[in-house]
């Protein structure tokens, strides 16, 4: 055979019941989190959500269901992992964030939204706070609390925001897309360094 030929061979399959329009995670456990390289004995696992409510982690050596979570509504959005790696973050129709452990998928908070949440999150570096931001259906875009889902602030785009958000935490700058056509860059500061104990966004 070539050495340039690239062949396929099915691993396993996991039904969530329905459509599936975003990006699976993936998680290690017991390595370095998000190494590229885990450990030997890490434990890694793909969570994924559904048109169906189901918001699935799913182990993958073997494809078997490790926990599993019915959320009220349609997921399209990607989930995303908080920067200490215990907690999953994933948008819902029904104009939530929903935030669940990482270990069981026990839900910890959800917080209301703007509208419907199609986009990813993204989470600030440990040194820089840790906030989730996430942006949605009505243009607004909010840095809350990994832990507890505490609003810190919110920023509004002119239109809809479908896309998820990128950060450049060198240059501690975030940048959304909007469906008007617009692209926002804005630079942040920690909560601790901000005025009157808020984060705040300059828009650049």
């Amino acid at each position: 055979a070539s050495p340039g030929r690239v062949g396929l061979a099915a691993c396993w399959r996991f039904e969530l019941g329905q459509c599936i329009d975003a990006s699976p995670l993936l998680l290690c456990r017991g390595g370095a989190h998000g190494s590229a390289a885990p450990s030997p004995t890490a434990s890694i696992s793909c969570v994924v959500g559904s048109h169906s409510g189901l918001l699935a982690a799913v182990d993958l050596s073997f494809g078997t269901l490790l926990w599993r979570t019915w959320l009220p509504s349609r997921l399209e959005a990607s989930p995303g992992v908080s920067s200490c790696g215990t907690l999953v973050f994933v948008g819902g129709h029904d104009q939530h964030l929903h935030a669940v452990r990482a270990t069981d998928g026990a839900r910890v908070w959800s917080r209301r939204a703007a509208g419907p949440i199609k986009a990813g999150v993204v989470c600030l570096p440990r040194q820089h706070g840790g906030a989730v931001i996430s942006a949605c259906g009505g243009g607004h875009v909010v840095a809350l609390d990994a832990q507890s889902g505490r609003p810190l602030w919110m920023a509004r785009c002119e239109g809809p925001v479908f896309a998820t958000p990128a950060l450049d935490p060198r240059r501690r700058r975030l940048y959304v897309a909007d469906q008007r056509g617009c692209l926002h860059a804005w630079s942040y500061a920690t909560e601790a360094e901000a005025a009157v104990g808020a984060y705040t966004l300059q828009m650049e």
